[in-house]
């Protein structure tokens, strides 16, 4: 399996860089028209979500090169090269759960709408990019040697390419990923108290990701 889907003029094309792309584009889509559906003007939302991406994007950055400092510590400039990996989702939903306040006040749209909505586009986006990381090993499951007897397995690459029969983390995690955001759908349609949604995914991508831990290499 190869994490390469192709290339371009001898540039490789990263499959999970495609799917963390496509789930971008698709958690923008869905936020924007449920935003929408609460009379909030699109390009108000895109303003919003482009300073609270920015600012997911420095937290996941920020959290794995704390977690990797030993690799870091001996040219420090690399900690920029976002470009060659090397990003950590919950730095990344921390970041952003931080900067949305703000950024809802720069774009002039009501926060707890702008979290409500994202909150749901951020789940999505998240299944979808979980993905990519079946072919980059990236979040690799345990070898089912190391589990419990009869757990599913496949053959999957961890991070170094090591193929083996793995725990399918990735998948697991993306099928319990779009399930939250379906389960966060339902209950913006049931109009709940404003920023009662973008809780709930908090509290359900903890719950992920604690689950997710005991069962990755």
């Amino acid at each position: 399996m190869s994490p390469y889907l192709g290339s371009i003029v001898g540039y490789p094309i990263p499959v999970f860089a495609l799917t963390l792309d496509i789930g971008l584009l698709a958690g923008l889509a869905l936020t924007g028209s449920l935003a929408a559906q609460r009379g909030i003007a699109l390009h108000r939302v895109f303003d919003a979500a482009l300073l609270i991406l920015l600012a997911a994007l420095a937290g996941s950055r920020a959290w794995y090169v704390v977690e990797h400092w030993n690799d870091y510590a001996p040219t420090p400039l690399a900690t920029l090269a976002v470009w060659e990996g090397g990003l950590a989702l919950p730095g990344g939903v921390l970041s952003a759960a931080l900067a949305s306040g703000r950024a809802a006040r720069i774009a002039r749209v009501p926060f707890a709408t702008l979290v409500d909505a994202g909150a749901i586009g951020a789940a999505l986006g998240q299944a979808i990019g979980r993905l990519g990381c079946v072919p980059a090993g990236c979040a690799a499951g345990k070898v089912v040697s190391e589990l419990w007897l009869g757990a599913p397995s496949l053959r999957l690459p961890d991070a170094a390419g090591v193929v083996s029969a793995r725990f399918p983390s990735q998948l697991v995690e993306a099928a319990c990923e779009l399930l939250l955001a379906v389960v966060l759908w339902l209950a913006w349609r049931a109009r709940p108290r404003g920023g009662a949604v973008a809780w709930a995914y908090l509290v359900g991508y903890g719950l992920i990701r604690l689950a997710a831990e005991p069962l990755r290499a």
